[in-house]
């Protein structure tokens, strides 16, 4: 399941109702072991989180953390621990200035091969960002437009070199899949971030053997007009 960490309550709401139909619900946190059930509500810490939830006020949206309920008896912790996710930036020479330019490296090349890097805005559009009416609705457009593309992400963390950030979480994630398989546990969700889906796909294929059957969307951020939802 690929989710989106900022979106309207309605989407959290049928999320949580989605998985009480699974015999095991794998979610991602970089957290220690005796904090790995985040506290809805609880200030975020470090830079992420912090802009996180600033984004989340601007759009007008709800913070997946504050939401989801993660003290759900079929929820399991499937993701590193600070100091496992450390230990592997250090054996691959990373840190998050190396990934913030390999991030913007791999923007740039693809603007330079002609791809639409976001949306082109005018001072007209700017202003009315910051002044008009509708401005959450604006900003989320906007927002849209950038988190359709995973080409970026996925081209700058994943591929043959792979990353931390996803492919090293996403082999922590496959190591409590195989063990929850091995416990008899049929019906299982990977509830991750959206970047780290098609990496998913490739090993879920080639590690597990399986076949996707179909594919469900949910909408997480309402991009209409007020006047429109009626």
């Amino acid at each position: 399941m690929g989710a989106v960490h900022l979106g309207g309550k309605d989407y959290y709401d049928t999320l949580d109702r989605v998985f009480e139909d699974y015999d095991a619900v794998l979610y991602e946190l970089v957290a220690a072991e005796n904090a790995r059930v985040p506290t809805p509500g609880r200030k975020a810490g470090g830079a992420i989180g912090g802009a996180q939830q600033g984004l989340t006020k601007m759009l007008g949206l709800e913070f997946q953390l504050d939401q989801i309920d993660y003290k759900a008896p079929n929820f399991v912790h499937a993701d590193m621990s600070p100091k496992e996710f450390d230990e592997a930036m250090k054996r691959r020479g990373e840190s998050w200035w190396t990934m913030f330019s390999r991030l913007m490296r791999e923007g740039v090349e693809q603007a330079e091969r002609g791809k639409p890097v976001g949306p082109e805005l005018g001072i007209g559009d700017l202003f009315g960002l910051f002044f008009g009416s509708g401005r959450e609705i604006r900003l989320r457009r906007i927002m849209a437009e950038q988190f359709t593309d995973m080409e970026v992400l996925t081209a700058a963390f994943g591929g043959e070199e792979g990353s931390t950030l996803i492919t090293d979480r996403n082999g922590a994630a496959l190591e409590v899949l195989a063990e929850e398989i091995a416990a008899g546990r049929t019906r299982l969700a990977i509830f991750y971030g959206a970047a780290h889906m098609d990496d998913f796909d490739r090993r879920l294929r080639q590690e597990f053997r399986l076949q996707p059957r179909e594919t469900v969307w949910l909408e997480a951020w309402d991009l209409r007009d007020p006047a429109e939802r009626n």
